[in-house]
């Protein structure tokens, strides 16, 4: 099953951009949300699987039709690694992979912080 975003939460003092790489037929591809704001998503974004294996660099994300993740704090490269895990890499760690949710695939809440640091949870 593949992760969703369902609602984004962002409690930052900044608007965040997210956009979606791989075409959408549905108009789904991006969404600005201003600061202080709670939206829930009525089509959710879908996060999509790389097949890549491995570490992946920032560098090597960019040139990916992956969600894009714009924050105050830094820009993010987000992606399903098909081994039930949500992954991310960011321009100010190029080639640190962190986990940023462990679970099925689902529909999830993307939560920015104050601080532009982002989390995830199921929704």
């Amino acid at each position: 099953m593949t992760y969703h975003i369902k609602q984004i939460i962002n409690n930052s003092v900044k608007s965040v951009a997210i956009v979606n790489q791989h075409s959408s037929p549905d108009g789904r591809d991006s969404q600005i949300v201003l600061p202080d704001r709670n939206v829930g998503i009525a089509n959710p974004i879908e996060i999509q699987h790389l097949t890549l294996s491995g570490t992946i660099s920032y560098e090597s994300a960019a040139t990916q039709k992956i969600l894009n993740v714009y924050t105050a704090l830094d820009n993010w490269f987000l992606w399903d690694n098909g081994k039930s895990a949500l992954i991310g890499v960011r321009e100010g760690l190029p080639n640190d992979n962190s986990t940023l949710y462990k679970g099925e695939g689902t529909n999830l809440v993307l939560t920015i912080r104050r601080d532009g640091q982002i989390e995830f949870a199921k929704a």
